[in-house]
């Protein structure tokens, strides 16, 4: 079943409950000591010039959707058995949303950055739609200038090509308790390779609380 909206076609869907875009591509890293065949991309999060204060504030839950290029879609297509519903994709999608796992999404550590306080609310494969969707619970005080990792994705060697994430035709957007609070309005970096090192696909917010 779905673990989002309902839709007519096919979804490829599953949630997890926690407790409690121009410059050129690159990024990403294995998940934890876990899954060797799977890893994430970062996200940085920071605010647009014209915001003087972070809008990042009082965030307890970020929405990101990416969207998989061409060598995603195909793998999929090609090995269905690794969808998100699939006999062995069902396990990888669980296990990065599992805070007691090695690849838990709010798990993983950036040794040049602040990672965001965090866990997965819910993963969910729009393969229809050529997206991926994470929720993050947020327990930050602030999420400026930290990082989110984003996955599950496959590495290249399991995918037999660059598995490349984009921003371009994603979206990224936070809210405090059911009230939206900002959304993505610039990216740099947005396309990333999962288990590659580099820069972190930077999201750029602004503010959708007025004066």
């Amino acid at each position: 079943m779905p673990a989002m909206l309902a839709r007519p076609m096919l979804r490829r869907s599953v949630a997890f409950l926690g407790p409690a875009l121009w410059v050129a591509a690159a990024t990403g890293c294995q998940g934890g000591e876990g899954d060797p065949d799977h890893g994430y991309v970062k996200l940085i999060f920071q605010r647009v010039v014209s915001e003087d204060a972070s809008p990042y504030t009082g965030t307890t839950q970020a929405d990101i959707q990416l969207s998989y290029e061409s060598c995603l879609l195909d793998f999929y297509a090609a090995n269905p058995n690794w969808l998100q519903d699939g006999v062995d994709g069902a396990e990888v999608f669980a296990s990065f949303a599992d805070p007691e796992s090695d690849d838990d999404l709010c798990s993983q550590k950036d040794p040049g950055r602040a990672t965001a306080e965090c866990t997965v609310a819910s993963i969910d494969q729009r393969i229809e739609d050529g997206r991926l969707r994470v929720v993050y619970d947020i327990s930050d005080s602030d999420m400026q200038g930290k990082v989110l990792f984003f996955g599950p994705l496959p590495c290249e060697k399991l995918a037999g090509c660059r598995p490349i994430v984009s921003m371009t035709g994603g979206s990224a957007l936070g809210r405090s308790g059911q009230t939206q609070i900002w959304h993505h309005e610039t990216v740099e970096n947005p396309q990333a390779a999962a288990c590659e090192p580099g820069a972190p696909i930077e999201i750029n917010s602004a503010s959708d609380v007025g004066p």
